[in-house]
């Protein structure tokens, strides 16, 4: 449903815990897949997406992250950013929302 794209330079630590809170919306269906546009760092980052199962890029910019998602609907986060409780349930009927054929009665 949602592919995540995360810019980064050395913020291994932080890039963990943006990936945790996007768990349960993984384990939901709700995000399909992570990609982490890395810009060169030299800390843990590369060992953080190994880890944790996503894609990293190392090359191109943001256009070029984006155009390796799988889903139309594409959430830009920083390194550092944490998905509030009770987020999964709204996106998801939205996403439902606009891609469900309109109902004429």
């Amino acid at each position: 449903m949602i592919s995540v794209i995360i810019e980064t330079k050395n913020h291994a630590e932080d890039l963990a815990r943006t990936l945790a809170s996007l768990v349960p919306a993984a384990v939901e269906g709700v995000v399909r897949d992570v990609t982490v546009r890395d810009h060169g760092s030299s800390d843990q980052t590369r060992q953080v997406c190994d880890d944790a199962g996503v894609r990293l890029i190392e090359v191109g910019d943001i256009g070029h992250a984006i155009k390796q998602v799988r889903c139309d609907w594409i959430l830009l986060l920083a390194p550092g950013a944490r998905m509030l409780d009770g987020w999964i349930e709204p996106a998801a009927r939205h996403i439902n929302k606009m891609t469900s054929p309109a109902r004429f009665t």
